[in-house]
Formats: C-alpha cells, structure tokens, sequence
C-alpha cells in the first residue's frame, strides 16, 4: 500500500513538473508572437482607444453603465504581458466611472500620482445609505481629481456635497442636476471650466474667480433667464474667456448697463435674444465666435442680427478664408437632418477652427439678403467655397462670385450645377473671344468639387473643353474631383476629365451628412 501511495506521488510530482514545464513553453511562445514585438506604448494607445470616454446611456442602470466601461478590462485576460502592460500603465486608470467602489478603488491606486476624472452616472442613493468606507474612497478621489462629470436624472449624488472642498477640480459637468437644496456652492473655487446642462441651481453660485469657460445649456427651460439679470451675474467672473449658452434666455425691458468682455462665444437662442446678446459683448482680438438661430426669423431679424455681427466682424483682423452657402429646399434638407435655411462659416487662418458660423432656419430671400450683407466682411480673399441648393442661373449672376479673385478651392452640388455650368462656361468662352483672360471667372481656382451631379453627354463634352481651354491660358486645375454622380457609368467622360486635370479623383456618393468643426478651446 505504501509503495503504491509513493508511486502516485512521484506521478503527480512529474505531472506538476510538466504543466510547469507546459506554461513555461505557452507563456515563452505568446512572447515571441509577432503582436508581442510591438513597444508597449502601442498597445498603450490601443488599449486606450478601448476605453469610452464617457457613458453613452445617460440614464441607463447601474449595471448597464458598468458594463459598458469594464468591457475594454477583458484584454487583460488575453496574455501575461497584456495584463502587465495595462496594469502597469498610469494613464489608463485616471478615468474612473463611479459604478462599484471595488472598480473605483483599483483605478484609484493604479493612477496614482496622476490627476484624475471622476464620472458619476449612478442612480438614484440616499446620502445616510453611503456607506463610511465608499465617503472616504470619495474624499480621496476628490483630492487628485481635475475633472468630475455627474449625470443623472433623479436623486442626489455624495459628489455633490463633497465638491465644494475639492480644492484641486477644475473642469466640473453637471448634468439634469437639481442642486438648488445646498446650503452653500457646490463650485470648488479653483474651477476653471463650469459646465451646467438641464441644471437648477443658485445664481449667486457663480462667483469664481479663476472660471475660464462657462457652458449653460437649458433646452426647453421651463423658465428662461432674464436678459439683463443674466448678463449681470457673468460680471462676477472676471477672468470668463469662453461663453456658451444655450436657450435659457428670454427679453426683458431692461437693458444692463454693462458689457461682457470674452474672447469666445457661443450662442443657440432667439434671434433676437441673439442680437441683443452680441450688442453687450465685447469681443477680443482673435475671438471665435459661433450662433445658432433655433427659431424661424424674419427678414428684418436677420438684418438686424448680421448688423449685431458686423461690428465685430470688422473690429478683427480676420480675413474670411471659407464660407459654406446652404439654400437648400426643405425636401432635400430633410433627407441630411437639417433645418432649411442658410449656413454660413467663416474661418481665420486656420480653417480648423471656425471663426463664426451661422445656421438660421430662414427661406431663400432671406438667405440672399444675409449673403449681400457678409460681403464687406473680406469676401475678396475668399478661399474655399462650398454651394448647397443654390438653384437657378440669376442667382449665380446676381451674387458677386466675379469678386472672388482669390479663390481656390470650389464644391458645389447638383442643384448648384446648372447656374455654375452656365456662367463658368459663358465666362470662359466670352474670355477666348475676347482675349480678356485677366477677368475670368474664378481665376485662381485650382480644387473643383462636384457632388452627385449629373449631366448630360453634351454638357460633359462642353465642360471638358472649358476647363482645356483655361488650362492652355493658365488658369488650370490641380484637382478635379467627382463624388457620386454619373461619370462612372461614362468611361468615355472619365477619359475626358483626365485630360483637363493635373489629378481626377472619382469617389461613391457619400451620405447625407455634413461636417461639423469642432469649436471648443481649453485655456
């Protein structure tokens, strides 16, 4: 009995050695995999794309919200070096979402030293049910944190009552929050950035002194804010650059007696709270400034508002580089999601970042009318110009594009195409029989654009000897470019287009979106 208990002993022991054996050679193979060559700052950037920024369901369970962070956690269960290099990296753990305190306490340790974000989207927790344990892990993730989010559609949040000694936040969000029931501010003195969307809360609050960016944004607010009382509560943020506010005003009789001195805003109201806003702004050197007109205006509005713009536009020293014009019918509009209307964006030096931009739910007279009025904002150094639904043959004659001699790069869609064709050609043609290169139209075009145009094979044929023809003058394009369309279904018309063009680029229709450029500066 004896020998065969030492027997089965030996046997596990050697069982024992070749497993290890066997993990050593699985383990030694997964490193020498091709994907394990790779410096582990790659794998820190895609673990880090892994990660949401955010919660997308607002509102959604606690279970939910928990799943939808801790999905990128299943990649340090693939291998050994995975799991160290996500554990060993700081900067994936300062995002910590609030959904179980086992989650937010290993995050917390992980990051440690770096500043840290907190987000809150938990539901509804009385604060005498929080546990001891899970208010000291809260006061000792305010200490390192710079930036705290909490969203939520009912009940209250311990964040909240402990944010007003969180010495080190400085970028707050707030979202469907009713606050007003604090005995004291919320706001840590050292915020930088205020963000408050669907929020109520006490006015007298916004007292800070180092607030930088002011985001309020109350759509549908049951009770807008008094002009004149709102524009004198922003006066007790003396270092304010950045103003956003969103539908939460409404006209009084009153007018304040002071301005706001900014360097950007961002307007989404009324067009006449609008107006009247933009009159009590003074605008810095350099300033961005964007409004978006949610309701209807007439023509009158819309004169009053581009005079409202005008003065700022002309005390910068920006010159207009893009403008998009949008007439769009309300059938076609529909099909994009968006409101009909006129769309302009205007851009400094750098065409990433939109200096103003316009999109007003008006019709096409008024959008002509706003159109005449920009062009004494320095349309003649325009560079890019985009045409949406700007249908007819008069309207290309009657809007100046002959004064655009700095122009370079063009796009038009298929309603713009007939009035574009007509002229461009004409003006061409008139151009060789004259000998009158020098005002040609569009002279330093040199990017044209068409989206889903379709034309006939007389006016391909026409087209493809009016762009030769400017070619052999000097007035050439380095690009032509088709987006959607039927040249594709014409490998006679595409053989055409390549003789006029340095490049010809060919692409499928794209769908019904339009770009949008992103506004936000931090400071």
């Amino acid at each position: 009995m004896e020998r065969i208990l030492k027997a089965q002993a030996k046997i596990d022991e050697e069982i024992c050695t070749l497993k290890k054996r066997l993990q050593y050679l699985l383990t030694f193979r997964n490193s020498i995999a091709l994907i394990n060559q790779l410096p582990a700052e790659i794998f820190v950037h895609i673990f880090r794309s892994c990660q949401p920024a955010s919660f997308g369901d607002r509102r959604g369970t606690k279970e939910i919200c928990a799943s939808q962070f801790d999905q990128w956690l299943h990649i340090t269960q693939v291998c050994q070096r995975w799991r160290s290099i996500a554990f060993g990296s700081k900067e994936l753990w300062t995002t910590i979402p609030m959904h179980n305190d086992v989650y937010a306490e290993l995050a917390f340790k992980l990051s440690k030293p770096l500043p840290i974000s907190i987000i809150d989207t938990t539901n509804d927790v009385d604060e005498d049910d929080v546990e001891a344990s899970s208010c000291d892990l809260y006061s000792s993730l305010l200490e390192r944190a710079e930036k705290v989010e909490i969203r939520r559609s009912v009940g209250e949040s311990y964040l909240v009552y402990a944010l007003g000694e969180a010495h080190s936040v400085q970028e707050l969000i707030l979202d469907s929050l009713d606050i007003t029931y604090l005995s004291g501010s919320p706001f840590p003195a050292s915020l930088k950035s205020l963000t408050l969307s669907q929020c109520e809360f006490d006015w007298s609050w916004l007292e800070l002194d180092q607030l930088t960016e002011l985001h309020i944004k109350a759509m549908d607010a049951p009770e807008p804010v008094d002009f004149s009382w709102f524009v004198g509560h922003m006066q007790h943020l003396p270092s304010l650059c950045l103003l956003e506010v969103v539908n939460i005003l409404r006209d009084d009789l009153e007018d304040p007696s002071f301005h706001l001195n900014l360097q950007h805003l961002v307007i989404n109201d009324d067009i006449t709270l609008v107006s009247k806003l933009l009159s009590y702004v003074n605008l810095k050197p350099d300033f961005t400034l964007m409004v978006e007109l949610l309701y209807q205006a007439n023509l009158d509005e819309g004169q009053t508002l581009m005079l409202s713009l005008d003065h700022h536009l002309q005390a910068s020293q920006h010159v207009i580089r893009h403008v998009v014009l949008d007439c769009e019918d309300e059938g076609r509009m529909a099909l994009s999601n968006h409101k009909r209307g006129f769309s302009c964006q205007f851009f400094d030096q750098d065409p990433s970042n939109p200096f103003v931009h316009i999109n007003a739910d008006v019709d096409t007279e008024m959008s002509r009318t706003w159109l005449d009025s920009i062009l004494g904002l320095g349309m003649d150094q325009l560079q890019q110009l985009s045409v949406r639904g700007f249908s007819g043959v008069e309207e290309w004659r009657s809007w100046p594009f002959r004064d655009l001699h700095c122009l370079r790069e063009l796009s038009m869609d298929t309603q713009s195409f007939d009035g574009f064709f007509e002229c461009f050609v004409g003006d061409t043609l008139s151009a060789d029989e004259s000998n009158d290169w020098d005002h040609v139209l569009f002279p330093a075009l040199k990017e044209l654009t068409f989206l889903d145009i379709h034309y006939d094979e007389q006016q391909e044929v026409q087209l493809a000897d009016v762009l030769r023809m400017r070619r052999n003058h000097g007035y050439g394009l380095e690009r032509l470019s088709f987006v959607g369309g039927n040249i594709t279904d014409e490998p006679d018309g595409t053989e055409l287009m390549i003789k006029v063009a340095d490049e010809l680029t060919i692409k499928p229709a794209e769908g019904p979106r339009r770009a949008r450029h992103d506004w936000r500066r931090k400071f």
